[in-house]
C-alpha cells in the first residue's frame, strides 16, 4: 500500500474511514493495518488489504486489527467476514485461520492479453 493508492481508495463510494484500522509503531510509522469494507445489504465485512511491516511481525498486531475490524462490522450488523488471499502464502494463511477464517474456496484466474 502506498499513499497514492490509499488516497484513491478513499475516493471510493463505499470507503469508510471508521473501518480503516492502523497500529502505529513507537516511531510513528505504520506497524500493521487493515481496511474493512462493509456490505450493508449482504451483511458482511471484507478485509482488503491486510498487512504488517516486516519489523513488527509475530507480535499479534495484525491479528489485533483484524479482531477490531470484526468487532466493528459486527456492531454494524454483519454476520460474516471474509478475506481474499493468494494461495501458497503460509504466513497470511496462518493469520487468517488463527482469527477463525478457514479456507472457504479457491479461486483461479485466467488472463488473455488482447492488446
Amino acid at each position: 500500500m502506498t499513499v497514492e493508492k490509499h488516497r484513491n481508495v478513499m475516493k471510493s463510494a463505499t470507503y469508510r474511514a471508521d473501518l480503516d484500522l492502523v497500529v502505529e509503531a513507537p516511531d510513528g510509522s505504520f506497524a500493521a493495518y487493515c481496511l474493512v469494507w462493509f456490505d450493508e445489504r449482504n451483511r458482511f465485512g471484507l478485509f482488503e488489504p491486510v498487512g504488517c511491516h516486516s519489523a513488527h511481525r509475530r507480535k499479534g498486531l495484525t491479528k489485533a486489527v483484524m479482531y477490531e475490524g470484526m468487532r466493528r462490522v459486527k456492531d454494524l450488523g454483519a454476520t460474516d467476514a471474509y478475506v481474499n488471499s493468494k494461495l501458497g502464502e503460509p504466513a497470511p494463511a496462518a493469520l487468517y485461520e488463527s482469527v477463525g477464517m478457514p479456507v472457504l474456496d479457491e479461486n483461479h484466474a485466467w488472463v488473455k492479453v488482447v492488446a
